[in-house]
């Protein structure tokens, strides 16, 4: 290659890979550091770094595909797979390359048979794309007579790798490391990291004598919802029970943890609180909620409206599916304000057809109020706020939370008691149970520090959800001052579908009292795993 030609035909190919398989990384990255808790100056220096790593990593690649070095060619050649399997791994899981994603990979091979056949067509169009880039890196090669130097090529590689190493240290463990350099490094991880090691979930043998539980089972997991703010905000949930016209109860209740995985994981088995923390993972083959639910005769559905395309989170895996008869997921396309519409939607017409014959049992994980707030309303809403809140504060460090608060309130308004009346008009003069609460809850005036999911100095705030519950097999429930448990909604659900309790244990349901000591999970496996405890009572 000519000298004058080399940097062109390099920036128009990094360019080329970087359209095809960033992924929308390096955009994410980014915007992650420019919410980040830090100073403006701090900033500038991080998404600097950052983007002179995404340069040097798409760059090396470049110049080893262009290379006049058979061996060196091969290496770019090898990292451009690389790339296109984090490229991959990203469309299918929703996330770059994790040692989690290594490990289940590994375990679940016998998966791989299923997963081919239900994603071959974008399997197809990744290998077609790649197929077409290397065809056009070869002509470019002849063409222009490559002569980029090997030593040159080796060097920019080995440099990458070093800003890719130490980027993957110090970042946030949600950011990937870019491009080709994502595989191995994650690879390393694995090995050297203890991980989830997922096991095939025990089955439930034989189902409950006692048949007189409701025909229509449903529980419902929101997001971000702080019960006191629902009191602030004269919440409809208040005054759900005589609009049911049905017994009904709501709560103030203690979530398991301070994020959303926790609590899904914890709401998906059916174990008490003695069963956490689990450093060892025992817990990852005990029975589903929903595997119960099948053997009590129901029809098991899982939809989670966070998730997009059939994608998995919340430490869930392909083993947890065995037992959930349909499991869907939000439309990739769908606006985020809509997404727990979409979810009555779809799900109406299984709720209509349940029967004492054919009873359904439905988990729903609700998008709900996620930061920042303005996405979990439709712009015609927004559009009655002040001027000065019609945008959204992404910096988690302003010290006036007038808006914040201002928004928040009105997607609570919006995602919990529209949905929530719906949900109880579809189920009007069925035999129904209906839990609600939310997998965490929010600390709206957070200065320097996210609502929830924090590491240090945490609110009470973040654990404080609602637990409201309604149906026939409810009576005798009243609301109460009583703070309650996501750890007794397990023992409910398997109380309603009339499981006895174990013969060496008691269990405890919605019933019993509860002694709320502001403990929680951050980490429910490994050395982290661990019961924290909040500073302070929540206060709005």
């Amino acid at each position: 290659m000519h000298k004058r030609t080399i940097h062109p035909v390099c920036i128009m190919l990094t360019a080329l890979l970087f359209i095809m398989f960033d992924g929308g990384n390096t955009v994410h990255t980014v915007a992650s550091f420019l919410s980040a808790n830090s100073s403006p100056a701090f900033k500038v220096l991080k998404i600097s770094s950052a983007l002179c790593t995404a340069v040097l990593s798409y760059l090396s690649v470049c110049l080893c595909l262009l290379s006049r070095s058979r061996a060196v060619r091969r290496a770019g050649t090898a990292l451009f797979v690389s790339g296109l399997v984090d490229a991959l791994a990203c469309r299918i899981t929703g996330s770059h390359l994790n040692p989690d994603h290594i490990r289940v990979a590994v375990q679940n091979m016998h998966f791989a048979g299923s997963f081919i056949a239900g994603t071959w067509k974008l399997l197809l169009m990744y290998v077609a794309a790649a197929v077409t880039a290397m065809c056009l890196l070869a002509y470019l090669r002849r063409r222009l007579q490559s002569a980029v130097p090997a030593g040159a090529a080796l060097s920019l590689v080995l440099a990458a790798l070093a800003a890719n190493g130490v980027y993957a240290v110090k970042a946030n463990p949600s950011r990937s490391p870019f491009y080709a350099y994502a595989l191995p490094i994650v690879c390393v991880k694995a090995a050297v990291q203890p991980g989830v090691a997922y096991v095939p979930r025990k089955t439930v043998v034989s189902g409950p004598a006692d048949g007189d539980a409701p025909e229509l089972i449903i529980v419902v997991i929101d997001e971000s919802v702080t019960y006191e703010t629902l009191r602030a905000c004269g919440s409809a949930l208040f005054r759900a029970g005589a609009r049911s016209g049905v017994p009904a109860a709501l709560y103030k209740a203690h979530a398991a943890g301070n994020h959303s995985a926790i609590a899904s994981y914890v709401l998906r088995l059916g174990l008490d609180r003695s069963s956490y923390p689990d450093p060892e993972g025992a817990t990852l083959s005990a029975p589903t909620i929903f595997a119960y639910a099948r053997a009590a005769g129901y029809t098991t559905v899982l939809h989670d409206a966070q998730a997009e395309d059939g994608l998995m989170q919340n430490l869930m895996s392909p083993f947890d599916l065995a037992a959930i008869d349909i499991y869907s997921t939000s439309d990739a396309a769908t606006k985020r304000c809509l997404r727990d519409a979409e979810a009555l939607d779809r799900l109406q017409p299984l709720l209509a057809g349940a029967s004492p014959d054919r009873k359904v049992m439905v988990m729903i994980v609700k998008y709900g109020v996620h930061f920042p707030y303005l996405n979990s309303v439709p712009a015609a809403l927004a559009d009655e706020f002040p001027e000065a809140c019609r945008t959204s504060d992404t910096t988690f460090s302003s010290s006036d939370t007038t808006c914040a608060r201002l928004q928040y309130e009105a997607a609570l308004r919006y995602s919990v008691d529209g949905f929530m009346a719906r949900l109880l008009d579809i189920v009007r003069g069925r035999d129904f149970a209906i839990v609600y609460t939310a997998g965490h809850g929010q600390d709206i005036h957070a200065q320097h520090a996210f609502p929830h999911g924090s590491l240090e100095h945490v609110s009470e705030c973040e654990i404080s959800v609602p637990i409201f519950v309604a149906g026939r097999c409810f009576a005798g429930l009243e609301s109460t001052d009583e703070v309650k448990s996501h750890f007794q909604i397990p023992g409910t659900l398997l109380d309603i579908m009339g499981y006895a309790p174990p013969a060496d244990r008691r269990r405890s349901t919605l019933r019993d009292s509860w002694r709320s000591d502001g403990t929680y999970l951050h980490d429910l496996f490994g050395d982290q795993a661990r019961w924290l405890t909040v500073e302070g009572a929540c206060e709005y």
